[in-house]
């Protein structure tokens, strides 16, 4: 670690609660230099080795031409190299958009133009799900064409310039590591000094991509102060310690990772993570690296560790923590699984920062697993009744929603988007179903949306049948949710053909297949030629209804 990178890190720590993440990061590693910070898959580095190899990134990027300001996309699996870039793109006052691994040529073709990507990194490796560099080439087909070399001139994508790949490969259009690298060489380490320090706490951080009820995913605007602000407030009410140990399968561009790796780190703790999530590899993680907190958090992660037939033997001494969502009963059965365990559950939304709602693990057992816990400190809950705006009493359902100081600043690039849920008095209209009980805590129902929670993924039936509609032979589509014993929910689909058409069920999985992410991919495909209609609207509940007449919720 140079000198300015320690002096400026003693400056911030510990008098300002908030700063930006880089300084956060940078301040715990100077009190934390050897303590090991990140094992991934099996890979450790101390908090000085990655502080050190932030900047040494930092620097290329610098060669390379991003500064403040640029959005810079992430593509990568979860690994140390994922948070070193995260880490780097944030030194230079630049914007990291971490890209969802399961998006494919459609989406991710999307996401660069509306994210306005000057970059994007990715890595070599090729796991179950994905080989990068040719989900990339599928999705830009012209990059196959572009000089590493030089800045790209793709068409309809007038901001990217480069494709940086991670890894000993080499590959087409993209600028290959050993390149990349040597681009920082004659970078000096002041000039990502005076970038680093040039950031305000109200500045961009990351921009988050999160589905919604529009026919695309929209970029979440969320600056330092809103995501060290929630997740720094959420270490402090678990009392979290440089001692922790804090395992978190969730992949790293979900708001479930992200958000911990910033509190783990900023606590000058240790995180750990693996590529994929397998669970006799994570019981044997856990174990073998003496796990403090447990973030497992939906219930198919939680089920596959239930269920596995090593978890008998497997030593769960060091865990003092476990987070966990889903409803009470299912609450309730993993607390007896793991009664030494305090568990607690959480509510939020991605454009709330993070987590909103929480217990302490000092709680009473039934209240972790009855209700989301009682408001963090700056933020403020209220619940109305969604025709009337109406404010409901204690005990009413309705809508929730939330204000806080370190909510998010909108939607990229969709202003419409934003002002339907923000309002003038900055509340957060989240389209959840819930109420306030007696001790001030939140109680969730589900979704006012139209909505999925597929394996904790949301998913916009909009999104899905947007994409359906685009089949020349499917005249329109409508899609819901349907219950699914280990995902919780998954994708239903109901078409109409076009005249004439011979469609079947296969034909609209093969269309799907390579084009939108696995869990977005109907697992059910009913044709039909007369939809149940109100005056202007397709009534979803009487579909439920074909498929289970006893069912009209």
């Amino acid at each position: 670690m140079n000198d300015n990178q320690q002096q400026h890190g003693e400056q911030i720590a510990p008098g300002r609660s908030i700063c930006t993440i880089p300084d956060l990061w940078i301040a715990a590693a100077n009190r934390e230099r050897d303590r090991v910070a990140l094992n991934v898959n099996g890979v450790s580095v101390t908090y000085e080795s990655l502080v050190n190899r932030a900047y040494t990134q930092a620097r290329s990027w610098y060669g390379l031409g991003i500064r403040g300001g640029d959005h810079v996309g992430v593509l990568m699996s979860n690994s140390v190299e994922l948070v070193e870039s995260v880490f780097a793109i944030m030194l230079l006052g630049a914007v990291p958009v971490p890209i969802n691994t399961r998006y494919r040529s459609e989406e991710l073709a999307f996401l660069i133009s509306d994210a306005g990507l000057a970059a994007v990194v990715t890595h070599d490796r090729v796991d179950d799900h994905v080989n990068f560099d040719a989900l990339l080439n599928d999705a830009i087909p012209a990059l196959h064409t572009a000089r590493s070399s030089t800045e790209m001139e793709l068409p309809g994508l007038a901001t990217l310039r480069h494709v940086v790949m991670h890894g000993s490969k080499p590959a087409e259009g993209a600028v290959g590591w050993s390149e990349f690298l040597a681009l920082g060489n004659v970078i000096d380490v002041d000039i990502i000094e005076r970038a680093r320090c040039a950031v305000d706490v109200q500045d961009l951080a990351m921009i988050i991509y999160t589905s919604g009820t529009t026919s695309r995913p929209k970029g979440a605007m969320l600056s330092h102060r809103s995501i060290v602000g929630c997740w720094m407030g959420v270490a402090r009410h678990w009392a979290m310690e440089p001692e922790d140990r804090f395992w978190d399968p969730c992949p790293m561009f979900h708001i479930a990772s992200l958000g911990p790796l910033v509190f783990t780190l900023g606590t000058g703790a240790t995180f750990l993570s693996d590529t994929y999530f397998d669970a006799g590899r994570a019981l044997e993680m856990i174990a073998k690296h003496r796990a403090t907190m447990l973030y497992p958090t939906f219930p198919p992660i939680m089920k596959a560790m239930l269920e596995h037939p090593n978890l008998p033997q497997t030593d769960l001494s060091s865990v003092k923590l476990m987070l966990n969502v889903g409803d009470p009963a299912y609450l309730e059965e993993v607390q007896r699984a793991f009664p030494m365990i305090a568990q607690v559950t959480d509510y939020g939304a991605t454009e709330a920062g993070g987590i909103a709602s929480v217990h302490s693990p000092n709680d009473a057992v039934e209240n972790r697993t009855g209700d989301c816990g009682v408001p963090l400190g700056e933020y403020s809950f209220r619940v109305v009744d969604p025709d009337t705006a109406a404010i409901c009493s204690e005990g009413e359902r309705g809508e929730i929603l939330i204000r806080s100081p370190y909510m998010f600043s909108g939607y990229l690039n969709a202003p419409e988007a934003t002002a339907a849920v923000l309002d003038t008095d900055g509340w957060y209209h989240t389209g959840d179903c819930g109420r306030i009980n007696q001790r001030g805590a939140i109680e969730y129902f589900g979704r006012l949306k139209d909505m999925l929670k597929v394996g904790g993924e949301n998913v916009a039936a909009a999104e899905i049948e947007f994409f359906l509609d685009s089949h020349p032979a499917i005249r329109m589509s409508q899609v819901i949710g349907i219950p699914d014993e280990r995902l919780g929910e998954v994708v239903c689909a109901f078409i109409e053909r076009e005249p004439l058409s011979d469609l079947v069920e296969e034909d609209v999985l093969e269309f799907c297949r390579g084009r939108i992410a696995t869990f977005k991919v109907p697992r059910q495909v009913h044709f039909i030629d007369a939809w149940p209609m109100s005056a202007t609207k397709v009534r979803k509940h009487k579909l439920r209804e074909l498929l289970d007449p006893d069912d009209a919720s």
